[in-house]
This record gives C-alpha cells, structure tokens and sequence, in this order.
C-alpha cells in the first residue's frame, strides 16, 4: 500500500515494481485519495509533511490526488492504461452520517 510508504521512498518502491515486471505487467493499485475520510480526521498534531501524517501507532498514512500517482508510475516507466479517483458515499447508520470516501484506482503497464 503506497499510503504507507514515506513520500520520499514511494519512486523507489515503483521503480522497484517496475523492474520486477514482465514486458507486458500490470501494477494494479488502490490506495486512499486526498481528501478521504481517513485524511481529513487527522490533526495538526499528526502532520508531518505535505498530505502525510503519523498515525496513533506510528504508521504512515502519505495521500495522493491521480495526477501525483500517475507522475511517480510514468517517472518510474509504466504506461497509465487507467488512474482515475473514485468517491462513494456511504451512510454510517451508528453515527447517523453520511460520508465521503475517495479512493485512487490505477492499472498501470510495463511496456
């Protein structure tokens, strides 16, 4: 999960994926999106750098928009076939909300 990875190793770990595909490879990703849910309730106390934030056990959340992923999996050689944000409402029946969830799906090709 790229959300995970420090923003400054995120093109290493792509280039590394690269370079363990076949001519013809798929990398298929879905990873949260700016402004999901997830990134909106952290606090300034969690702030690390631009969109990355330190979870509550220390684990990294780092989110993308789609033309930030789709420039770190073209710089590290793969073909964008689709990368694309997805939002869905879903209503939270205990909280009595609806929420927003966005998401970035992509399928990106070794050529």
């Amino acid at each position: 999960v790229l959300s995970a990875v420090p923003p400054d190793k995120t093109a290493n770990v792509l280039k590394r994926a690269y370079e363990m595909l076949k001519i013809g490879g798929r990398l298929l990703l879905r990873d949260y999106a700016q402004g999901d849910l997830a990134h909106l309730r952290h606090g300034e106390a969690a702030f690390l750098q631009s969109h990355c934030y330190a979870r509550g056990d220390l684990t990294l959340a780092h989110y993308l928009s789609a033309d930030r992923l789709a420039q770190l999996v073209q710089t590290a050689g793969f073909k964008v076939e689709k990368c694309e944000e997805v939002v869905r409402k879903i209503y939270n029946r205990k909280e009595k909300k609806l929420m927003t969830r966005r998401w970035l799906q992509g399928s990106f090709v070794k050529e």
